[in-house]
């Protein structure tokens, strides 16, 4: 399917600015980044198959997905406000197709949040900090086969995340992880 996307909730931030993805006439999807004023740059992590943004935070800082070209693993990227791309994969990540690290969001002070998919694609959430250091977690209560774990899905500034557990019955628990990253 051709056309735009734009990301819903943090894909918006406080002065204006919006992130989504587009999939072009060939069926590759692109990121992009819509400023207030209306102007649109089109950006693609190297070696990207196709690119997924999922936040933008006050500061211009994007976080998202991309799969990779030679891998078909979804990585987590960070495209700084200059543009300059850093990738991340989240410890015990799977390395197959439909596997990796999926970041949720990002907050104003530059941390990460999201999940990673493992080879049995179970979720496993994450922290990412600054300097680059991840953290992962799992609730106790949550189940370990497909579809099945932690999903990080928010952070505030005090380090808070929010997000759902699935347990092995696949009945779904939110939950509020109030230690910091």
């Amino acid at each position: 399917m051709q056309g735009t996307f734009p990301c819903i909730a943090t894909g918006l931030n406080d002065v204006g600015a919006t992130v989504g993805n587009y999939t072009d006439s060939s069926g590759m999807n692109h990121g992009f980044v819509r400023a207030r004023d209306g102007s649109i740059a089109i950006f693609d992590p190297p070696d990207s198959a196709g690119t997924y943004p999922s936040s933008i935070n006050l500061e211009g800082a994007i976080t998202g997905t991309y799969v990779g070209t030679t891998d078909g693993v979804d990585h987590g990227f960070l495209r700084a406000p200059d543009g300059r791309f850093t990738r991340f994969d989240a410890p015990g990540a799977g390395t197959g197709q439909f596997q990796g690290t999926i970041p949720s969001t990002i907050n104003a002070f530059g941390v990460i949040v999201g999940y990673t998919l493992d080879a049995n694609l179970a979720w496993h959430g994450f922290v990412r900090v600054p300097d680059g250091r991840i953290t992962t977690f799992a609730s106790t209560a949550g189940g370990t086969g497909s579809s099945q774990g932690t999903n990080a899905f928010g952070i505030n500034l005090t380090g808070e995340i929010i997000g759902v557990v699935i347990d092995s019955n696949g009945s779904s628990h939110g939950f509020l992880r109030t230690s910091g990253p």
